[in-house]
């Protein structure tokens, strides 16, 4: 086993990471995997990080792919990367993109958005594949949300949230491309003075 003691990144088989804080390029190391990694621990010496299915989903919408993710682990290991890890990034990453939501092409506007158009009552729930669209439509959890149509499934606008928790739980990350509507501008001001007298003003950074 090669082992590159300088390096600060310890890649375990069930996706865990462990950064030892005082090794050489641990700030580096940390500001690469924070993309594709969450923060479980962070005692004195040793940080826990833990990669998983929502962290890569999470890369894959900034652009990441599994590839990368390999890249920088191999960048900053102190052990070999233990094996299957690639497939299985590969595997989770692979989910992203495959379910879009977006507004719903006959749907009448719920209300107007100021400068931000016309938000839609219904949205679309679509995949390319229909394998997928299958395990959804056999969801139980879904169905009193989802109604299936030639392009795939409509919902209420005020379902968004309880079927993007519902396919994430199942493991099918959806792309969201519907539309929100922007709110109107709060006007706020803030005091010059502090209740006990004081200037208030805030910092300038």
């Amino acid at each position: 086993m090669v082992v590159t003691q300088q390096k600060p990144l310890i890649v375990q088989s069930d996706r865990t990471l462990l950064l030892d804080v005082h090794a050489e390029g641990a700030e580096d190391a940390r500001a690469a995997i924070l993309p594709f990694a969450e923060l479980e621990k962070s005692p004195e010496h040793i940080h826990t990080y833990h990669i998983t299915p929502l962290s890569l989903w999470n890369a894959a919408s900034a652009g990441f792919s599994p590839a990368d993710v390999m890249r920088v682990l191999a960048c900053y290991t102190r052990y070999p990367i233990p094996s299957g890890i690639t497939e299985s990034f590969s595997d989770t990453m692979s989910r992203y993109g495959k379910i879009r939501l977006v507004a719903g092409p006959s749907a009448a506007p719920l209300s107007p958005g100021a400068g931000g158009g016309d938000m839609p009552a219904e949205l679309l729930l679509t995949a390319s594949d229909k394998a997928v669209l299958a395990e959804i439509e056999a969801a139980k959890s879904l169905q009193k949300h989802l109604t299936k149509n030639a392009l795939g499934f409509t919902l209420r606008l005020t379902d968004r949230g309880s079927v993007k928790r519902e396919l994430i739980r199942m493991g099918w990350p959806v792309q969201d491309e519907a539309p929100f509507v922007r709110g109107e501008a709060l006007e706020i001001a803030l005091r010059e003075t502090c209740v006990s007298g004081r200037p208030f003003a805030p910092r300038d950074y």
